[in-house]
């Protein structure tokens, strides 16, 4: 299955509406004494409209993420990775000044392990002629046997025989130190550090991005109101007060849009890393040995196994390396293009739905405000009217 991504963000909030409003007011006195007249409220509005302004304003962009992203990959080249083994560290072998089997014992290099010195009849055969003055027990050394018989002498096997003055032979530890095999101590481990670089790799990407914007729709209406209030003087008289209001009203409306929109990019791109690995000795228990060329090539054999698992690892995560660099590079194309489409998408339904609602709504919203205003002020009106012919009323009392 393909990687996805996924990810919605939205952005809603409630119309907003200011108010520019001036004001117009006057006002009838009747008087009416003696009466008592519970107070009345007569309402009658005028409107007087003119041509209006609209204007649509975007909001900054929302990114509802990348809902989806589908991806497939072709390999490079047929170009082979390029390896280079930058650093290595070998495995250490040191001679010792000691033997490495103990007196009376050899190594015998056929066993790898010391085993006891021969006897007289002793059969030295596989025992390189070089080691045959150690191999026999003291006295003896191993030679040719100096027979008749039917095979010539160099086929027939060598044997632990008594030494003779020309053989020099020596005795007991001076014999041991001089010609046992010396102890090879081998420490550390191998390890390298490979360099791989691999070919370019092509990744195809499609995402869908999702973007929200929001549209600010705003619309100036004139509008314009009379309005009659009565109020009641002391006396108990009604007063009859007129107000208009002439008004200026901006409506504002918020829109959010979300749109989607899917788009393909492929994105190449070619990969390196570095792997250090290591391989230790198992073939020495005691990290000891006698024979000098099997440390050696063992040595080898286990410097050959780090730089093989470095290699296999470092070429690998190159490929991943690789892979992951072009698909990023492909999202971001894909994302890029699929984001502008639908941030134009998304801003154009903001912006019609935004006309749209000032459209419908404003004139409305302008005539309501108006209504109110005026409402307000005819009150004011009749309420002052009313005050004044009490006080009128008062100081003619007080005459």
């Amino acid at each position: 299955s393909q990687p996805s991504w996924s990810a919605v963000r939205g952005d809603s909030r409630p119309a907003l509406a200011s108010l520019q409003r001036s004001d117009m007011a006057r006002a009838s006195l009747k008087a009416l004494p003696c009466l008592w007249l519970l107070a009345a409220v007569t309402l009658a509005v005028k409107f007087d409209r003119s041509p209006v302004q609209e204007t649509v304003e975007i909001a900054p962009k929302k990114d509802a993420g990348d809902d989806r992203a589908e991806s497939s990959a072709a390999s490079g080249d047929s170009e082979e990775p390029i390896i280079e083994v930058v650093k290595n560290n070998d495995i250490k072998i040191k001679a010792l000044d000691e033997c490495y089997c103990g007196l009376g014992k050899f190594w015998h290099p056929g066993k790898q392990a010391c085993v006891n010195q021969g006897s007289k009849g002793f059969n030295c055969t596989g025992i390189p002629e070089s080691r045959w003055n150690i191999v026999c027990t003291d006295g003896l050394i191993c030679r040719a046997r100096d027979v008749e018989d039917e095979k010539p002498k160099s086929q027939l096997s060598p044997i632990c025989d008594d030494c003779n003055p020309n053989d020099h032979c020596q005795w007991g530890e001076d014999r041991h130190k001089k010609f046992c095999m010396k102890t090879y101590k081998i420490t550390g481990q191998a390890c390298a550090t490979v360099d791989a670089k691999v070919p370019s790799s092509r990744v195809k990407v499609s995402v869908t991005k999702s973007v929200t914007v929001k549209a600010v729709g705003s619309k100036d209406v004139p509008a314009k109101a009379t309005e009659k209030a009565s109020a009641k003087t002391s006396a108990g008289a009604k007063v009859t007060g007129e107000a208009t209001a002439d008004l200026t009203v901006t409506y504002k409306k918020e829109v959010t849009k979300t749109s989607s929109a899917k788009r393909t990019a492929s994105g190449e791109s070619s990969g390196s890393a570095t792997v250090t690995s290591c391989a230790k000795l198992t073939h020495f228990p005691d990290g000891k040995t006698a024979d000098q060329q099997l440390a050696v090539k063992a040595a080898k054999e286990a410097m050959d196994v780090a730089v093989k698992e470095a290699t296999e690892e470092a070429i690998q995560k190159a490929k991943k390396n690789a892979f992951s660099a072009a698909k990023s590079e492909a999202i971001a194309k894909a994302s890029k293009e699929a984001g502008e489409v639908a941030e134009k998408e998304a801003t154009t339904e903001a912006r019609r739905a935004a006309k749209e609602a000032v459209k419908t709504e404003a004139e409305e919203y302008a005539e309501q405000k108006a209504q109110e205003k005026a409402k307000e002020k005819a009150r004011e009106v009749a309420k002052s009217a009313a005050e004044e012919i009490t006080e009128r009323a008062d100081d003619a009392k007080k005459k």
